[in-house]
């Protein structure tokens, strides 16, 4: 968001450095499959790499997503840092909700491991 904001570096541009400063490497390699130069425009390639890179994203993460990629470079300055802002504020909603169902699953697994532990305790007793 700020690069685009305050440098107004072309997409490609961004996408490398962000690739050269990322240390996670889900991350660093999908930013760098887009920094690579081709005559696809950036919304085809942005989903084609959402849709083929390793990552640990559902579905629904992919498809928020591929909807902020569809105006990457076709907006104005304003437009696209907005576009930004409104698909992180999607993207905070699922991080909760994954937030959520960790602690549910935590939950369940614990109390089935203390349940398994106790049945084989019977049993072999």
């Amino acid at each position: 968001e700020n690069k685009i904001k305050f440098t107004q570096a072309p997409l490609q541009e961004i996408f490398k450095n962000i690739a050269e400063n990322c240390s996670e490497d889900n991350i660093k390699n999908l930013f760098k499959e887009l920094s690579i130069q081709t005559n696809v425009n950036i919304h085809q390639k942005w989903e084609s790499t959402i849709n083929n890179e390793e990552h640990n994203l559902t579905e629904e993460d992919k498809k928020i997503l591929i909807d902020m990629g569809k105006n990457l470079g076709t907006t104005d300055v304003d437009g696209q840092v907005s576009n930004i802002r409104i698909t992180s504020s999607f993207l905070d909603r699922q991080i909760t909700k994954a937030e959520q169902e960790k602690e549910k699953n935590v939950k369940l697994f614990r109390t089935l491991g203390i349940v398994s532990g106790l049945a084989i305790i019977i049993i072999l007793i």
